[in-house]
């Protein structure tokens, strides 16, 4: 996981999501201004996301 963060950040990916289905789990990270990765936070059960890669999609968990 570690090389594809710093591949993905040096290849300017705008987003990327970490999903663990067993464990039901998610992590998105969003590349900043800053041109570095600024995770979200873990959402919980009930949330909704919001994701600017994929103009319209959403997801509850």
């Amino acid at each position: 996981m570690q090389n594809k963060y710093e591949v993905y950040e040096e290849s300017s990916v705008k987003e990327y999501w970490i999903i663990h289905p067993d464990e039901k789990t998610f992590m998105k990270y969003t590349l900043g201004d800053t041109g570095h990765y600024q995770p979200s936070r873990l959402p919980t059960f009930g949330d909704i996301g919001h994701y600017s890669c994929i103009a319209g999609f959403h997801h509850g968990t």
